[in-house]
Protein backbone atom coordinates (compact mmCIF):
# COMPACT_ATOMS: atom_id res chain seq x y z
CA UNK A 1 0.00 0.00 0.00
CA UNK A 2 1.29 3.17 -1.30
CA UNK A 3 2.17 5.57 1.53
CA UNK A 4 -0.26 8.30 0.03
CA UNK A 5 -3.92 8.79 0.14
CA UNK A 6 -4.28 10.37 -3.13
CA UNK A 7 -5.94 7.95 -5.57
CA UNK A 8 -7.33 8.81 -8.82
CA UNK A 9 -7.66 6.55 -11.83
CA UNK A 10 -8.88 7.57 -15.25
CA UNK A 11 -9.32 4.67 -16.68
CA UNK A 12 -12.34 3.77 -13.23
CA UNK A 13 -14.35 7.34 -14.68
CA UNK A 14 -14.24 4.75 -17.93
CA UNK A 15 -15.88 1.80 -15.92
CA UNK A 16 -18.50 4.68 -14.32
CA UNK A 17 -19.69 5.56 -17.72
CA UNK A 18 -20.12 2.14 -18.66
CA UNK A 19 -22.20 1.26 -15.65
CA UNK A 20 -24.46 4.16 -16.36
CA UNK A 21 -24.65 3.29 -20.11
CA UNK A 22 -25.65 -0.08 -19.10
CA UNK A 23 -28.26 0.96 -16.77
CA UNK A 24 -29.28 3.55 -19.35
CA UNK A 25 -30.12 0.71 -21.72
CA UNK A 26 -32.25 -1.01 -19.68
CA UNK A 27 -34.26 1.84 -18.49
CA UNK A 28 -34.74 2.72 -22.44
CA UNK A 29 -35.58 -0.88 -23.44
CA UNK A 30 -38.23 -1.15 -20.39
CA UNK A 31 -40.81 -0.37 -22.37
CA UNK A 32 -39.92 -4.17 -24.92
CA UNK A 33 -38.87 -6.23 -22.29
CA UNK A 34 -42.09 -7.50 -20.60
CA UNK A 35 -43.46 -7.70 -24.24
CA UNK A 36 -40.79 -9.22 -26.31
CA UNK A 37 -39.47 -12.23 -23.91
CA UNK A 38 -42.25 -14.18 -24.68
CA UNK A 39 -41.94 -14.04 -28.48
CA UNK A 40 -38.72 -15.43 -28.60
CA UNK A 41 -36.38 -14.80 -31.59
CA UNK A 42 -34.58 -11.56 -31.95
CA UNK A 43 -36.98 -9.58 -30.10
CA UNK A 44 -36.19 -11.91 -27.40
CA UNK A 45 -32.57 -11.38 -27.63
CA UNK A 46 -33.40 -7.71 -27.52
CA UNK A 47 -35.24 -7.85 -24.48
CA UNK A 48 -32.91 -9.96 -22.58
CA UNK A 49 -30.18 -7.54 -23.73
CA UNK A 50 -32.03 -4.62 -22.31
CA UNK A 51 -32.52 -6.24 -18.53
CA UNK A 52 -28.69 -7.50 -18.64
CA UNK A 53 -28.36 -3.94 -18.45
CA UNK A 54 -30.07 -3.55 -14.88
CA UNK A 55 -26.47 -5.23 -13.46
CA UNK A 56 -24.83 -1.48 -14.12
CA UNK A 57 -25.95 -0.80 -10.69
CA UNK A 58 -23.60 -4.15 -9.54
CA UNK A 59 -20.61 -2.39 -11.18
CA UNK A 60 -21.43 0.55 -9.65
CA UNK A 61 -21.66 -1.24 -6.13
CA UNK A 62 -18.37 -2.94 -6.63
CA UNK A 63 -16.46 0.15 -8.09
CA UNK A 64 -18.06 2.33 -5.10
CA UNK A 65 -17.01 -0.21 -2.33
CA UNK A 66 -13.41 -0.76 -4.21
CA UNK A 67 -12.65 2.98 -4.31
CA UNK A 68 -13.93 3.92 -0.76
CA UNK A 69 -11.77 0.90 0.75
CA UNK A 70 -8.86 1.84 -1.10
CA UNK A 71 -8.88 5.34 0.51
CA UNK A 72 -9.84 4.51 3.75
CA UNK A 73 -6.86 2.03 3.84
CA UNK A 74 -4.19 4.31 1.93
CA UNK A 75 -5.75 6.92 5.15
CA UNK A 76 -4.95 4.48 7.53
CA UNK A 77 -1.68 3.50 6.39
CA UNK A 78 -0.47 6.76 6.67
CA UNK A 79 -1.71 8.10 9.65
CA UNK A 80 -2.68 4.85 11.75
CA UNK A 81 -6.32 5.55 11.91
CA UNK A 82 -9.44 6.47 9.82
CA UNK A 83 -11.27 9.90 10.49
CA UNK A 84 -14.68 9.09 10.33
CA UNK A 85 -15.74 12.78 10.91
CA UNK A 86 -13.98 13.37 7.70
CA UNK A 87 -14.74 10.78 5.68
CA UNK A 88 -18.62 11.69 6.35
CA UNK A 89 -18.19 15.57 5.31
CA UNK A 90 -16.67 14.59 1.98
CA UNK A 91 -19.64 11.78 1.11
CA UNK A 92 -22.19 14.59 1.92
CA UNK A 93 -20.17 16.99 -0.16
CA UNK A 94 -20.00 14.52 -3.15
CA UNK A 95 -23.84 13.12 -3.20
CA UNK A 96 -26.21 14.92 -0.71
CA UNK A 97 -25.83 18.74 -3.30
CA UNK A 98 -27.55 16.34 -6.48
CA UNK A 99 -29.39 14.24 -4.40
CA UNK A 100 -31.56 16.47 -2.08
CA UNK A 101 -31.75 19.10 -5.46
CA UNK A 102 -33.35 16.43 -7.62
CA UNK A 103 -35.47 14.95 -5.24
CA UNK A 104 -36.69 18.78 -4.47
CA UNK A 105 -36.79 19.31 -8.11
CA UNK A 106 -39.08 16.07 -8.93
CA UNK A 107 -41.08 16.96 -5.92
CA UNK A 108 -42.14 20.22 -7.49
CA UNK A 109 -42.90 18.66 -10.91
CA UNK A 110 -45.17 16.11 -9.91
CA UNK A 111 -46.98 19.06 -8.58
CA UNK A 112 -47.20 20.63 -12.60
CA UNK A 113 -46.69 18.27 -14.57
CA UNK A 114 -47.33 14.63 -15.94
CA UNK A 115 -44.02 13.40 -13.60
CA UNK A 116 -44.75 10.98 -10.97
CA UNK A 117 -43.69 11.03 -7.12
CA UNK A 118 -45.33 9.42 -4.85
CA UNK A 119 -46.06 11.26 -1.88
CA UNK A 120 -45.45 8.15 0.30
CA UNK A 121 -41.79 7.94 -1.02
CA UNK A 122 -40.64 11.29 0.09
CA UNK A 123 -39.99 10.30 3.25
CA UNK A 124 -38.01 6.87 2.68
CA UNK A 125 -36.02 8.86 -0.27
CA UNK A 126 -35.09 11.86 1.63
CA UNK A 127 -33.53 9.38 4.85
CA UNK A 128 -31.96 7.41 2.36
CA UNK A 129 -33.81 3.90 2.94
CA UNK A 130 -36.09 4.65 -0.56
CA UNK A 131 -34.86 1.02 -1.24
CA UNK A 132 -36.57 -0.55 1.15
CA UNK A 133 -39.79 1.26 0.36
CA UNK A 134 -39.53 0.02 -3.29
CA UNK A 135 -39.33 -3.31 -2.04
CA UNK A 136 -42.81 -3.35 -1.22
CA UNK A 137 -44.18 -0.06 -3.60
CA UNK A 138 -44.53 0.05 -7.17
CA UNK A 139 -42.85 3.12 -7.73
CA UNK A 140 -42.76 4.75 -11.13
CA UNK A 141 -40.66 8.11 -11.03
CA UNK A 142 -36.75 9.50 -12.45
CA UNK A 143 -36.57 9.77 -8.23
CA UNK A 144 -37.03 6.08 -8.16
CA UNK A 145 -33.02 5.61 -9.34
CA UNK A 146 -32.48 7.09 -6.27
CA UNK A 147 -32.50 3.69 -4.67
CA UNK A 148 -29.12 2.65 -5.69
CA UNK A 149 -27.52 6.26 -3.85
CA UNK A 150 -29.56 4.75 -0.58
CA UNK A 151 -27.73 1.16 -0.66
CA UNK A 152 -24.68 3.33 -1.03
CA UNK A 153 -25.24 5.61 1.88
CA UNK A 154 -26.17 3.03 3.66
CA UNK A 155 -22.38 1.36 3.12
CA UNK A 156 -21.11 4.88 3.73
CA UNK A 157 -22.25 5.15 7.45
CA UNK A 158 -20.51 1.96 8.32
CA UNK A 159 -17.73 1.32 6.71
CA UNK A 160 -15.46 3.83 8.19
CA UNK A 161 -16.03 1.95 11.32
CA UNK A 162 -15.03 -1.04 10.03
CA UNK A 163 -12.05 -0.20 8.51
CA UNK A 164 -10.83 1.45 11.52
CA UNK A 165 -11.57 -0.99 13.42
CA UNK A 166 -10.17 -4.43 12.06
CA UNK A 167 -6.72 -5.61 9.91
CA UNK A 168 -6.86 -6.34 6.57
CA UNK A 169 -6.95 -9.99 7.06
CA UNK A 170 -10.16 -9.30 9.39
CA UNK A 171 -11.58 -7.32 6.66
CA UNK A 172 -11.29 -9.90 3.75
CA UNK A 173 -13.37 -12.15 6.16
CA UNK A 174 -15.78 -9.40 6.50
CA UNK A 175 -16.19 -9.46 3.02
CA UNK A 176 -16.58 -13.44 2.62
CA UNK A 177 -19.11 -12.96 5.09
CA UNK A 178 -21.21 -10.44 3.84
CA UNK A 179 -21.02 -12.37 0.22
CA UNK A 180 -22.60 -15.84 2.41
CA UNK A 181 -25.29 -13.81 4.10
CA UNK A 182 -26.34 -12.11 0.89
CA UNK A 183 -26.67 -15.25 -0.96
CA UNK A 184 -28.14 -17.32 2.00
CA UNK A 185 -30.67 -14.79 2.18
CA UNK A 186 -31.85 -14.62 -1.00
CA UNK A 187 -32.14 -18.33 -0.74
CA UNK A 188 -33.99 -18.46 1.94
CA UNK A 189 -36.34 -15.95 0.81
CA UNK A 190 -36.98 -17.52 -2.53
CA UNK A 191 -37.34 -21.02 -0.27
CA UNK A 192 -40.17 -19.27 1.74
CA UNK A 193 -42.05 -19.06 -1.32
CA UNK A 194 -41.14 -14.89 -2.36
CA UNK A 195 -42.33 -14.32 -5.66
CA UNK A 196 -41.81 -10.88 -6.37
CA UNK A 197 -38.49 -10.32 -7.42
CA UNK A 198 -38.67 -6.60 -6.01
CA UNK A 199 -37.80 -7.56 -2.63
CA UNK A 200 -34.28 -9.46 -3.79
CA UNK A 201 -33.51 -6.64 -5.98
CA UNK A 202 -33.77 -3.54 -3.68
CA UNK A 203 -33.22 -5.14 -0.10
CA UNK A 204 -30.16 -4.15 1.29
CA UNK A 205 -28.40 -7.79 2.40
CA UNK A 206 -29.10 -9.22 -0.67
CA UNK A 207 -27.26 -6.76 -2.51
CA UNK A 208 -24.15 -6.88 -0.38
CA UNK A 209 -22.25 -9.12 -2.68
CA UNK A 210 -21.06 -6.67 -4.79
CA UNK A 211 -19.93 -4.29 -2.69
CA UNK A 212 -18.31 -7.20 -1.15
CA UNK A 213 -16.08 -8.09 -3.93
CA UNK A 214 -15.53 -4.47 -4.55
CA UNK A 215 -13.82 -4.65 -0.44
CA UNK A 216 -11.75 -8.21 -1.26
CA UNK A 217 -10.37 -6.89 -4.57
CA UNK A 218 -9.02 -3.48 -2.81
CA UNK A 219 -7.59 -5.74 0.05
CA UNK A 220 -6.37 -8.40 -2.30
CA UNK A 221 -4.88 -6.04 -4.16
CA UNK A 222 -3.32 -4.07 -1.84
CA UNK A 223 -2.61 -1.10 -3.58
CA UNK A 224 -1.67 -2.44 -6.53
CA UNK A 225 -2.91 -2.40 -10.30
CA UNK A 226 -3.26 -6.04 -11.92
CA UNK A 227 -1.03 -6.03 -15.26
CA UNK A 228 -3.17 -7.85 -17.49
CA UNK A 229 -2.39 -7.77 -21.65
CA UNK A 230 -5.07 -5.47 -23.81
CA UNK A 231 -6.33 -8.44 -25.61
CA UNK A 232 -7.00 -10.31 -22.04
CA UNK A 233 -8.98 -7.25 -20.86
CA UNK A 234 -11.00 -7.32 -23.75
CA UNK A 235 -11.67 -10.95 -23.23
CA UNK A 236 -12.63 -10.07 -19.33
CA UNK A 237 -14.76 -7.42 -20.37
CA UNK A 238 -17.11 -9.40 -22.56
CA UNK A 239 -17.15 -12.45 -20.61
CA UNK A 240 -18.37 -9.82 -17.72
CA UNK A 241 -21.08 -8.81 -20.06
CA UNK A 242 -21.81 -12.57 -21.65
CA UNK A 243 -22.27 -13.03 -17.44
CA UNK A 244 -24.81 -10.39 -17.49
CA UNK A 245 -26.94 -11.21 -20.65
CA UNK A 246 -26.86 -15.14 -18.63
CA UNK A 247 -27.97 -13.36 -15.19
CA UNK A 248 -30.89 -11.39 -17.41
CA UNK A 249 -31.81 -14.83 -19.01
CA UNK A 250 -31.95 -16.72 -15.93
CA UNK A 251 -33.58 -13.76 -13.75
CA UNK A 252 -35.97 -13.07 -17.22
CA UNK A 253 -38.92 -15.29 -16.12
CA UNK A 254 -40.18 -13.26 -13.33
CA UNK A 255 -43.33 -14.86 -12.75
CA UNK A 256 -41.55 -18.36 -12.18
CA UNK A 257 -38.82 -16.98 -9.76
CA UNK A 258 -37.44 -19.99 -8.39
CA UNK A 259 -35.00 -20.71 -5.55
CA UNK A 260 -32.37 -21.96 -8.61
CA UNK A 261 -33.21 -19.25 -11.03
CA UNK A 262 -32.85 -16.82 -8.58
CA UNK A 263 -30.13 -18.12 -6.85
CA UNK A 264 -28.18 -18.63 -9.44
CA UNK A 265 -28.48 -15.15 -11.44
CA UNK A 266 -26.70 -12.93 -8.79
CA UNK A 267 -23.73 -14.50 -8.24
CA UNK A 268 -23.10 -15.54 -12.36
CA UNK A 269 -23.89 -11.42 -12.74
CA UNK A 270 -21.21 -10.67 -9.80
CA UNK A 271 -18.76 -12.72 -11.63
CA UNK A 272 -19.82 -10.33 -14.51
CA UNK A 273 -19.22 -7.32 -12.47
CA UNK A 274 -15.65 -8.64 -11.33
CA UNK A 275 -15.02 -9.59 -14.60
CA UNK A 276 -15.27 -5.99 -16.31
CA UNK A 277 -14.18 -4.67 -13.10
CA UNK A 278 -10.64 -6.15 -13.70
CA UNK A 279 -11.01 -5.56 -17.40
CA UNK A 280 -10.83 -1.68 -17.03
CA UNK A 281 -8.55 -1.51 -13.64
CA UNK A 282 -5.20 -0.62 -14.58
CA UNK A 283 -5.80 0.11 -18.22
CA UNK A 284 -4.73 2.49 -20.05
CA UNK A 285 -7.64 4.86 -21.03
CA UNK A 286 -7.01 8.34 -21.07
CA UNK A 287 -9.75 10.01 -24.10
CA UNK A 288 -10.75 12.74 -22.25
CA UNK A 289 -14.26 12.70 -23.41
CA UNK A 290 -14.87 9.33 -21.74
CA UNK A 291 -13.00 10.10 -18.95
CA UNK A 292 -15.11 13.30 -18.68
CA UNK A 293 -18.02 11.07 -19.18
CA UNK A 294 -17.29 9.08 -16.13
CA UNK A 295 -16.96 11.78 -14.09
CA UNK A 296 -20.04 13.19 -14.74
CA UNK A 297 -21.71 9.51 -14.25
CA UNK A 298 -23.69 10.50 -10.65
CA UNK A 299 -25.67 13.20 -12.69
CA UNK A 300 -25.67 10.94 -15.53
CA UNK A 301 -27.06 8.29 -13.64
CA UNK A 302 -29.60 10.46 -11.60
CA UNK A 303 -31.14 12.39 -14.57
CA UNK A 304 -31.63 9.93 -17.23
CA UNK A 305 -35.16 8.46 -16.09
CA UNK A 306 -36.20 12.45 -16.28
CA UNK A 307 -34.25 12.55 -19.90
CA UNK A 308 -36.07 9.47 -21.00
CA UNK A 309 -39.67 10.37 -20.04
CA UNK A 310 -38.95 14.28 -21.94
CA UNK A 311 -37.53 12.33 -24.97
CA UNK A 312 -41.33 10.26 -25.05
CA UNK A 313 -43.40 13.34 -24.79
CA UNK A 314 -41.81 15.17 -27.06
CA UNK A 315 -41.57 11.78 -29.52
CA UNK A 316 -45.26 11.40 -28.85
CA UNK A 317 -46.34 15.01 -29.88
CA UNK A 318 -44.75 14.76 -32.90
CA UNK A 319 -45.26 11.25 -34.22
CA UNK A 320 -47.68 9.70 -32.12
CA UNK A 321 -45.59 6.92 -31.36
CA UNK A 322 -42.15 6.09 -29.62
CA UNK A 323 -39.62 3.27 -30.25
CA UNK A 324 -37.24 2.54 -28.38
CA UNK A 325 -34.28 3.33 -30.04
CA UNK A 326 -35.47 6.64 -30.84
CA UNK A 327 -36.70 7.36 -27.37
CA UNK A 328 -32.99 6.50 -26.31
CA UNK A 329 -31.15 7.80 -29.09
CA UNK A 330 -33.02 11.70 -27.60
CA UNK A 331 -32.68 11.12 -24.18
CA UNK A 332 -29.15 10.43 -24.33
CA UNK A 333 -27.83 13.73 -25.12
CA UNK A 334 -30.55 15.50 -23.07
CA UNK A 335 -28.82 13.32 -19.86
CA UNK A 336 -25.85 14.65 -21.16
CA UNK A 337 -26.25 18.12 -21.44
CA UNK A 338 -28.38 17.85 -17.87
CA UNK A 339 -25.66 16.19 -16.20
CA UNK A 340 -22.46 18.33 -17.52
CA UNK A 341 -24.85 21.58 -16.18
CA UNK A 342 -25.20 20.16 -12.76
CA UNK A 343 -21.68 18.59 -12.71
CA UNK A 344 -20.10 22.44 -13.24
CA UNK A 345 -22.77 24.91 -11.59
CA UNK A 346 -23.77 22.73 -8.62
CA UNK A 347 -21.32 19.73 -7.86
CA UNK A 348 -18.38 21.24 -8.60
CA UNK A 349 -18.73 24.25 -5.64
CA UNK A 350 -18.94 21.43 -3.57
CA UNK A 351 -16.39 19.05 -4.45
CA UNK A 352 -14.15 21.51 -4.17
CA UNK A 353 -15.24 22.02 -0.50
CA UNK A 354 -13.48 18.47 -0.44
CA UNK A 355 -9.98 19.53 -0.03
CA UNK A 356 -10.83 21.72 3.02
CA UNK A 357 -12.37 18.23 4.79
CA UNK A 358 -8.61 16.54 5.53
CA UNK A 359 -8.19 13.00 6.87
CA UNK A 360 -6.15 13.93 9.58
CA UNK A 361 -5.82 17.80 9.90
CA UNK A 362 -4.64 20.46 7.64
CA UNK A 363 -1.61 19.09 5.85
CA UNK A 364 -3.21 15.73 5.04
CA UNK A 365 -3.45 15.20 1.18
CA UNK A 366 -6.41 16.06 -0.62
CA UNK A 367 -7.79 13.41 -3.04
CA UNK A 368 -8.91 14.50 -6.23
CA UNK A 369 -11.68 11.47 -7.18
CA UNK A 370 -13.74 9.29 -4.39
CA UNK A 371 -16.85 7.79 -6.02
CA UNK A 372 -19.65 8.23 -7.78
Amino acid sequence: MAGNARFYRPELDALRFLAFFLVFLRHTGSSISDEMTSEGGVTALIANASTAGSYGVDLFFLLSAYLITELLMREKALTGSVNVTSFYARRILRIWPLYFTFILATLALSKFTPVQFPQGAVIPMLLFYGNWYLMTHNFFSPAGVLWSVSIEEQFYVLCPFVVRSFSRHGLLLVAVFLIIVANITRVSLLLTGTKNPAILWYCTVTRLDPIAIGIAVCLILHGRMPIIPPLLRGVLVISGLTCFYAAATAFQGLGDLTPVRGGLAYPIADLGALAVFLGFLGAKITWQPLVYLGQISYGLYVYHLLALDLAKVGILHFMGECPFWLRGAVALPITIMLAAISYAWLEQPFLRLKGTTSRSGPSAPAVPSETR
